[in-house]
């Protein structure tokens, strides 16, 4: 990461370096920079701090939770997998919303 800064030494810019995916016919990526504001800096350095340092994936599975390797030390990033799951989920808890919902509505008998 690295910032552009003010004359009074204030960062106001970020570029981060890294690799994309999404999008990209090569499985191991391309080379790409991102221009990100501050909000984007802290959550990569929260992200950072989770990691253990043997660990080259910024959004790697984390060792305490979903997603949990299955040997401590393997260095693998949390795939597509775990996202739908997080969607799925997502959907099931708004469709429960939904019926509890439409059942509160419902005139009782």
């Amino acid at each position: 990461m690295e910032a552009k800064r003010d004359e009074g030494g204030n960062a106001y810019r970020w570029r981060v370096h890294s690799r994309a995916f999404k999008g990209e016919e090569d499985a191991e990526g391309v080379e790409a920079t991102w221009t990100v504001c501050e909000p984007v800096v802290r959550a990569i350095r929260v992200l950072e701090q989770l990691q253990p340092a043997s660990q080259n994936y910024l959004m790697g599975a984390l060792l305490h939770g979903p997603g949990q390797p299955k040997r401590a030390g393997v260095d693998r990033a949390v795939g597509v997998d775990a996202t739908l799951r997080n969607e799925r989920l997502q959907e099931a808890l708004e469709e429960a919303s939904n019926v509890t919902s439409i059942n509160s509505r419902a005139p009782r008998r």
